[in-house]
């Protein structure tokens, strides 16, 4: 049996992980959409599924962008289209941008 987690927020992906700290308990981590067969899914552990985090800031003066790790490459081109960046790596709107 896997167990799973989707927490909304960084502080509480993060919380997740060291509540299993010393527990014999696997622990994956599931970003935006890469693996969708499953293949990154720790039998008998804990999943926590990042998908709900989908928060992207801009800072064109800095010339960075953060991603949450829910987000998709799609979502990180539409954030940054303003910007003139190019961001989107392969023609693929689909894959997560953390992966």
């Amino acid at each position: 049996m896997t167990y799973w987690s989707r927490p909304p927020a960084a502080r509480l992906a993060r919380r997740c992980s060291v509540q299993r700290l010393g527990q014999d308990l696997l622990v994956s981590v599931r970003g935006g959409g890469h693996a969708v067969a499953g293949h990154a899914v720790a039998d008998g552990g804990l999943m926590i599924d990042l998908s709900p985090m989908k928060a992207v800031r801009v800072d064109p003066g800095a010339g960075t962008a953060r991603a949450a790790g829910g987000v998709l490459l799609g979502q990180l081109d539409q954030a940054t289209s303003g910007s003139g960046w190019p961001s989107r790596p392969g023609s693929s709107a689909t894959p997560g941008s953390a992966g």
